[in-house]
């Protein structure tokens, strides 16, 4: 079944289900993008990994490399017993990292596969924590390289990518920072009652932009996913949403509004 929502389902972020449709959704977009790409070039995912350590507390199965197991009566060994100093061990609890994949978009121009665009679809750990550090320093990196930047931000959660001035009202931004015109940026932004814009991601000249409409391509992640089959749709919306956004929200998802 599709969304209740004419754009971006807010309960996606707020259940805990951007982990999943984070990468489902690179990849299609990723998708649509390789369509209507000129045969000069190609689009490709591209992940970077953190290693993050894990809350006091959180355990984590897994299997062992190397397993010791007994089977009723073994019999005696032959080598003979060995005197030995017997140590008692302290206990002192493992300290858990976990790694994190994050995959990204880069298209290139060919043959000589030139990096010409790199899309981001911001995650949780981009706007929040040592996450967002990490990824600052990436983006500040390309922001002085002759390519072109498009960031997705479909979260409400977090702060904002940093710019020079407030950015327009809104839920959801998608901003486009083309190589040649930096500073400056065009911010396409949105309320969360309204459906995806078009947005068009940038060649290098004289090849136009390729334009991408977001909706579509947000409504088939969501329908070939089942999201609706996961989602609690009956329970509070937890987002920082302005009150009346919040309460038409949770109208929409009990079939009240639209």
């Amino acid at each position: 079944m599709p969304s209740p929502f004419p754009g971006i389902d807010p309960y996606l972020e707020s259940q805990g289900c951007w982990e999943d449709f984070h990468p489902t959704y690179i990849a299609s977009l990723r998708r649509e993008i390789s369509k209507r790409l000129p045969q000069s070039y190609v689009a490709r995912i591209d992940e970077r990994m953190r290693v993050m350590e894990l809350p006091g507390g959180e355990s984590r199965q897994f299997l062992p490399d190397v397993a010791v197991s007994r089977r009723g009566q073994e019999p005696a060994s032959s080598v003979p017993a060995v005197s030995a100093l017997t140590l008692e061990p302290e206990v002192i609890p493992l300290r858990y990292l976990d790694e994190f994949h994050e995959g990204y978009i880069e298209i290139f121009h060919l043959p000589e596969h030139r990096l010409v665009t790199v899309i981001e679809i911001l995650s949780p750990s981009n706007k929040t924590g040592n996450g967002r550090a990490d990824y600052l320093a990436k983006r500040n990196t390309l922001i002085n390289q002759d390519v072109h930047i498009v960031e997705i931000d479909y979260l409400v959660e977090g702060r904002r990518m940093p710019m020079k001035r407030a950015l327009p009202l809104g839920d959801y931004f998608a901003l486009v920072a083309r190589a040649e015109r930096r500073p400056d940026c065009d911010v396409f932004a949105w309320p969360i009652r309204r459906a995806l814009p078009t947005i068009p991601i940038p060649l290098l000249a004289p090849d136009l932009d390729i334009v991408i409409d977001l909706g579509p391509i947000y409504t088939l992640v969501y329908q070939e996913a089942n999201y609706d089959r996961t989602i609690n749709y009956k329970t509070p919306l937890t987002l920082p949403l302005a009150p009346e956004d919040l309460g038409w929200a949770e109208g929409v998802a009990k079939g009240e509004m639209l």
